[in-house]
Parts: structure tokens; sequence; C-alpha cells
């Protein structure tokens, strides 16, 4: 299949798109920010925010069989690209949106039937998904699929989640925890996530729409004492107690349960991915390799390291 992947060059992409260029022609578009790391990918340089220079471009080439779009955020990203494509739609989309559009308030697990009005928590991102998976599906596209992703990690994650962690563990610092410690997530392993879009591509999973990850959840802590064992470093935790100070001025993770409801996925018999600590000890492998970060506390992390040390 002739497959477009936009916004594959970062982490979540990159992997996406070489993964099927395994099996399929697979073009890589971007503004021209990174090449293609995988030599079989063809690179388009173009901004999906102008649909009639993308409707030049496309009209000079093989129409597209599979769009997945991975740099989506926002609704205009949506509309720039089916409008360059509006000429020759794909017969299928496969968009990676996210669990950030899932309602406040909705019983957890949450699962694909939960209202998507996106929480405020996310600061307008989870909106901004909800409304481009409405685009995507109101589009004329026959086959649409809907990813669903909690936090995603593994080798080459670009966010600082468990690097970011890694990095205080490694030099002793303290790790300043929301509330209690007791807020429940879920994590989706890099490699799962493209395995599914691959299965989707090659007709193993039906279009549709599908949470993607593991089914385990983890509190803060759990996860914490995870990073430690795989690290070998101890982690220094300190408990906030706090529900006013915002979790991501001094934590890498929004204080709220994030659970999804697996069971639609792994009804299609898509291998699930790896264990959460397997899927750790990876990524703490290439993290060794390429260096862990050095430690940058951030101002609120200051104030409460002083206060501390004030104390003792």
């Amino acid at each position: 299949m002739q497959i477009l992947v936009a916004g594959g060059t970062n982490f979540i992409g990159r992997t996406i798109a070489s993964r099927l260029s395994q099996h399929h022609s697979v073009s890589v578009m971007n503004r021209g920010s990174r090449a293609p790391a995988d030599n079989r990918v063809r690179h388009i340089v173009a901004d999906r925010n102008h649909p009639e220079r993308l409707r030049e471009l496309f009209a000079s080439r093989e129409a597209f069989d599979l769009v997945v779009d991975v740099s989506a955020t926002n609704p205009a990203h949506v509309r720039g690209l089916l409008g360059g494509l509006s000429e020759q739609l794909p017969r299928a989309y496969v968009l990676i949106s996210s669990a950030a559009v899932y309602s406040p308030g909705s019983a957890i697990p949450l699962c694909e039937g939960s209202p998507t009005t996106g929480d405020p928590v996310w600061g307008g991102y989870g909106e901004d998904k909800a409304a481009c998976e409405e685009l995507v599906r109101t589009s004329g596209i026959g086959e649409v699929t809907i990813l669903r992703p909690p936090y995603v990690y593994g080798p080459d994650n670009n966010e600082d989640r468990e690097r970011w962690l890694w990095a205080r563990m490694a030099v002793g610092e303290p790790i300043f925890v929301p509330r209690d410690g007791q807020s429940s997530i879920q994590f989706c392993h890099v490699d799962h996530l493209a395995s599914v879009v691959a299965a989707v591509v090659d007709g193993r999973a039906t279009p549709g729409t599908y949470n993607v990850g593991t089914a385990a959840s983890y509190t803060f802590d759990a996860y914490l004492a995870l990073l430690a064992e795989v690290s070998g470093h101890p982690a220094h935790l300190v408990h906030t107690g706090q529900t006013t100070v915002p979790a991501r001025t001094y934590f890498p993770f929004r204080d709220m349960d994030l659970v999804l409801d697996m069971s639609r996925l792994a009804g299609t018999g898509v291998s699930p991915g790896p264990d959460l600590r397997a899927g750790l000890e990876e990524t703490w492998a290439w993290l060794t390799r390429a260096g862990v970060p050095s430690y940058a506390p951030t101002g609120q992390e200051l104030e409460w390291t002083q206060t501390l040390l004030d104390g003792q």
C-alpha cells in the first residue's frame, strides 16, 4: 500500500513509519525539521496547514491508500490535511488520538463509549483532540480508526516523563509527588502502539475506536518504585498533600486517575504490549546509552527543596 504518515520523524511517528515500511511504501510528511531515520521511508517536506499547496503536491503523485495521522493536535491540522487530500481521499485514515479526550467525571475505567468532551486538566489538548476525532469521522473516508493511548513511553521518548524522574533518582534529589501518591495511571509502549497501527493497516483489526495500552494500572507511588527498581537508584519521595499547586509545576504527570478499559482491543486478538517492567528495563537500557539527563529542577521544586533543608 501507499501510506502517508503525517508527522513521522519524532518518537511515535518514527516508530510507526519504520514498522509500516517493512511491508508497505511509506512517505513521511513534516515541515522539514527532521529527516526520517529509516532510509526505506520517503520524505515529503510540506506544511499541513496549507491545503492548496498540498493539493498541488499530491496531484503529481500516486494517491495514498491510507493516512496515519500522528501530528494532528488541533482541528486546523486535520482540516488542512483533509483539504490537501480532497482531490483523492484515501480509503482509510488512522488518527493517533489520546486518552485526554475523555470527559471529566466519567466512570473509571474509561471505555471507548465514554463521553469525549476533553478534560480541562489537559489545558485544551483534550478538547482539541476530541475535535480532531470528529472531523476525521465525518470526512467521508470509508475506514476510520481512532487510537487512544494513555501515557506513551519507550526508547527515544522525547517527552520528559520517565527520564525526568530518573534524572532526580540518579542524583538523589527528592521527587515531590502529588497529594498522597495514589492517583492511578496507565501506559502504552510505543512499539505496541505501532503494532496496533500495523494490525489495522494489514486488516488484522477492523476499523474503529480503540483504547491502546497495558491493562494494568499503577499508582504514582507504585510506578516510582518500579522506576527505582529498574534503575537501581532509590526514589526519595515527598508527598505534597497539595490540591492547589498544579502537579505539572513539579511532576511530569497530571494529578488525575487515567485508567482505560482495554478489552475492545484485546478482543481483536492483537498481541498485547510488554508489561511495564519489561518496557521500562528496555527504556532504561536506552537511556544509559544515550546519557541520563542532568537534574534541572523547576522553580517549585527549588522552593520546596529549600523548605526541606530549612527544616532539617
